[in-house]
């Protein structure tokens, strides 16, 4: 096989593996329960088939002379058996070897009569949100012994990864490094709101799902007044807001991921880059002002490149911005709520496990579904930092944020209101209702922030679940 390159955009994987190698924030699972006739051979077969297709599934990292490289494992690991479900964990969470392989692990559960769990795991340097519908797709192709009429070979994958390489270092050199350094001055230590006082750092993630209507979203974009706006940068932006005010800070920064074009095929691997969104509330900041100045920065680029700023690699960027961490994050995402087909079976997901949230302590994720009528969120969090009863205040807050800011976006964020009506009667010009808006319960300030304050009920919220 000709040695493939690893892509600049793999190594932040590399380096946090390196810093941490009994790690399991990289794992991505599919999680799936199965009822019917499933044949386990014929799935084993499949997923066999799957690997062999596909180089870099079948790969591990190598370091040659201070390079890193794709190296081809030595086999092909099978689909593992149980019947003890209380293992299911223990697969789930186990640390890939990334210099050894494989980067993936394929489990099968079997709990009774025609009775199954199906977990497939993979490192975040084989599978990435970008093609994650791509490979749960190809799961199911095999499986009705379907293999692919062409493959991506190792001249072409290598080919990619050498000339994003080149284009990193052009962009590099095209003042990228300088574009972030100029921010670096204008951030401070970032506090992460509604965490627990004294709490420690887990790998142990929850989750709470909720949905706001279409509909209602579609209306207060066209009554904001602003041209054009872009769903997910304005959700981004109110989702920093919210952070900000809930920590009491005039500056915050929120990691999101930008999709590398080139890599966007299953079979090249990881390719989704975190960049990093610093929100100024400074000087009677309106959300109409900070979404602009989120437009300008998000889409800077050099002059006459086709490049922008925020496709220089992760550890590029934490570098020039002089940050430590990125704990809180933002991203549309496939959120793997759906049904994997598998021929005479029904299948539904499972959510009780996961864990890929990267260097995050605390993630807002949605996905937009054109057979949904809702944008349907995921606040994901680390039980061991956060309480569920302020994580559902903490979703609730962001759907009463997305009211106020959207219906009057040239308001001062300093003055909508964020203490219970009930709780307090605000000072002259401090908490007052936003014009043409009913006096109504507000937002919540976290335990940690100050003081505490009673709760108020989900409000454009259909649903909420914690697991």
């Amino acid at each position: 096989m000709e040695e493939i390159p690893v892509s600049p955009y793999s190594k932040v994987f590399i380096d946090e593996y390196d810093r941490h190698p009994e790690g399991c924030n990289y794992n991505v699972l599919v999680l799936q329960q199965i009822e019917g006739a499933l044949d386990p051979i014929r799935l084993q077969a499949a997923l066999n088939a799957l690997v062999q297709d596909h180089v870099l599934l079948n790969s591990h990292i190598h370091e040659q002379d201070g390079e890193l490289y794709w190296r081809r494992n030595d086999a092909i690991h099978p689909l593992q058996h149980y019947t003890d479900r209380t293992l299911l964990t223990q697969v789930i969470r186990r640390p890939f070897d990334i210099y050894r392989g494989p980067l993936y692990r394929w489990a099968l559960f079997a709990e009774g009569e025609r009775r199954y769990t199906l977990a497939l795991v993979g490192h975040h340097l084989v599978i990435d949100g970008a093609s994650s519908d791509e490979f749960f797709s190809l799961v199911s192709q095999y499986y009705r012994q379907q293999r692919l009429a062409t493959r991506v070979e190792a001249a072409e994958i290598a080919a990619v990864n050498r000339q994003l390489q080149q284009e990193v270092k052009q962009l590099a050199a095209e003042g990228a490094l300088a574009h972030w350094r100029a921010e670096a001055e204008s951030l401070g230590a970032l506090e992460v709101p509604f965490e627990r006082s004294g709490a420690g750092r887990e790998d142990e993630a929850g989750e709470l799902r909720f949905h706001f209507p279409k509909a209602q979203w579609k209306a207060l974009k066209q009554a904001s007044g602003i041209r054009r706006v872009n769903d997910f940068l304005a959700l981004l932006v109110l989702w920093g807001i919210l952070m900000a005010r809930s920590g009491n800070q005039e500056t915050v920064y929120i990691s999101y991921p930008v999709s590398i074009k080139k890599g966007q095929k299953f079979a090249l691997g990881g390719h989704v880059n975190t960049s990093v969104l610093p929100l100024s509330l400074r000087d009677g900041a309106s959300f109409s002002d900070v979404y602009r100045r989120a437009l300008a920065f998000i889409t800077a680029a050099p002059p006459q490149s086709r490049q922008r700023f925020n496709q220089l690699p992760t550890q590029e960027v934490v570098r020039a911005l002089g940050i430590r961490a990125l704990p809180i994050s933002f991203a549309q995402t496939n959120l793997r709520d759906a049904a994997l087909p598998l021929a005479d079976c029904a299948t539904w997901p499972l959510f009780e496990a996961n864990h890929d949230m990267a260097s995050a302590a605390l993630s807002l994720e949605y996905e937009d579904r054109a057979d949904i009528d809702a944008l349907q969120f995921r606040l994901r969090f680390r039980q061991g930092m956060f309480d569920e009863e302020d994580m559902r205040d903490c979703a609730a807050h962001f759907t009463r944020l997305m009211q106020q800011a959207m219906s009057a976006p040239d308001a001062p964020l300093s003055h909508m209101a964020f203490y219970p009506a009930a709780d307090r009667s605000p000072p002259d010009n401090e908490s007052l209702p936003l014009p043409g808006r009913p006096s109504a319960p507000v937002l919540k300030r976290p335990r940690n922030a100050i003081r505490k304050t009673s709760r108020w009920s989900m409000r454009g919220c259909a649903s909420a679940t914690v697991s």
